[in-house]
């Protein structure tokens, strides 16, 4: 198997909002840091995230997550293992790890591991609260927003994938 970046390869993401405002979604500690459209900055309070030491076990899930292995598993032949699971990902492709959301918010990608069967999201509000949790099935993300909904796809187990818009209620 050749791999090239680290499955949990985890830094500071920002995105920005409509309003030109742009949320700051860091990784230690997580929270999210905000600057407002006329350059002040309010960093954010940590947000509940359980610090998760990193096994062997973790290491081949996001092995296999990511580059779909068939073979044994090794993690040493990929450096820069963090020693925790990070609370997000940096994400190269979509879905996004980290997403403005309608009315201000902000949707982080929780990092999937081997306890957490869902996708899970934290929903994070203009004060860098956490404003409530989604879980989505295994096959959806969330992909993108609209005024007052966000934009879910579903793929199937042949691959088809459903667009579908759902409202946002926060």
């Amino acid at each position: 198997m050749v791999v090239g970046r680290n499955p949990l390869a985890a830094e500071d993401q920002a995105v920005s909002l409509p309003d030109g405002s742009v949320a700051l979604v860091r990784v230690h500690p997580f929270r999210v840091d905000w600057r407002d459209p006329d350059g002040q900055w309010r960093e954010g309070e940590p947000l509940p995230f359980p610090r998760q030491e990193l096994t062997k076990a973790e290491q081949c899930f996001a092995m296999e997550r990511t580059y779909l292995a068939t073979t044994p598993c090794d993690p040493s032949v990929l450096p820069g293992w963090p020693e925790n699971i990070p609370p997000f990902l940096t994400s190269l492709l979509p879905p996004p790890s980290i997403m403005a959301a309608p009315g201000g918010h902000v949707l982080i990608r929780r990092t999937p591991t081997q306890s957490l069967g869902k996708n899970r999201y934290d929903v994070v509000d203009r004060r860098g609260d956490l404003a409530a949790v989604i879980f989505l099935d295994e096959n959806q993300a969330f992909i993108g927003r609209g005024e007052s909904s966000v934009y879910v796809v579903e793929t199937d187990e042949v691959g088809l994938q459903t667009l579908l818009r759902i409202p946002w209620t926060f």
